[in-house]
């Protein structure tokens, strides 16, 4: 199990690799191609853009995983109060689903 844990890791790493180098491509590409300046220009906006991009990753990264930190507190905290009290509900539902049956079950006898 730790095997297929740490393949799905890996593979989770390979995908926001792949997801980067993505982002970088596409803002030294566009930044390329919009330049009309010297080589030295060229590589300036490149890098600017790889830069700018790596930044609006990483931020990007940082908000989702902030948002499913606070999801999950939120969650927690509010569902806290009804985790103790579930079993209690869950045994009076059931209790009501088998009352209901028997009576569904006498009453097909009856007929």
């Amino acid at each position: 199990e730790d095997g297929d844990n740490n393949y799905k890791l890996s593979r989770t790493q390979d995908m926001e690799d792949d997801e980067m180098l993505s982002i970088l491509l596409r803002a030294a590409t566009v930044a390329a191609s919009s330049n009309k300046g010297g080589l030295a220009s060229s590589f300036e906006s490149q890098t600017r853009a790889a830069m700018g991009a790596l930044v609006q990753f990483v931020t990007d990264a940082w908000r989702r995983d902030l948002i499913s930190l606070i999801v999950g507190k939120f969650n927690s905290f509010c569902l806290l109060s009804f985790h103790s009290e579930f079993g209690v509900f869950l045994r009076q539902e059931f209790e009501k689903k088998l009352v209901e049956l028997e009576e569904e079950g006498k009453a097909r006898q009856q007929k």
